[in-house]
């Protein structure tokens, strides 16, 4: 389920990314949109850290 689930994810991002490309970086977008950008971002990064710290203690 994890894996199919970041596949679906990262299949998004690269879609977004792609539509919002030529934006320039304060480009308006709604900010319900911009808020679960951040929180989808956030929430990535905390679960990579978490498993990367994880990875790192386990071998020690």
């Amino acid at each position: 389920m994890a894996k199919s689930d970041l596949y679906k994810t990262a299949k998004y991002a690269q879609k977004i990314y792609m539509m919002l490309k030529d934006l320039p970086e304060d480009g308006q977008i709604p900010g319900w949109v911009q808020s679960k950008i951040t929180k989808s971002a956030d929430y990535m990064g905390s679960v990579y850290h978490y498993l990367d710290h994880k990875s790192i203690k386990d071998k020690i």
